[in-house]
């Protein structure tokens, strides 16, 4: 298990997950992530974390 700290302000990210599976957490809230999971995280969405055990892809758009 492990953990990161990310913040994205400027531009869109779309991220996948590749391998394993993980929790994101944004302003309390929880989503869960796991193998095959694509999202777009917006401009301006500020500060989020990622934990668990999982590998993924960043595409800084």
């Amino acid at each position: 298990m492990g953990g990161a700290d990310f913040s994205f302000n400027d531009h869109y990210l779309l991220i996948s997950v590749i391998k394993g599976d993980g929790t994101l957490s944004h302003n309390g809230d929880q989503y869960e992530l796991e193998k095959g999971t694509h999202f777009i995280i917006p401009v301006g969405f500020g500060d989020f974390e990622v934990d668990g055990n999982c590998e993924l892809i960043f595409l800084h758009m």
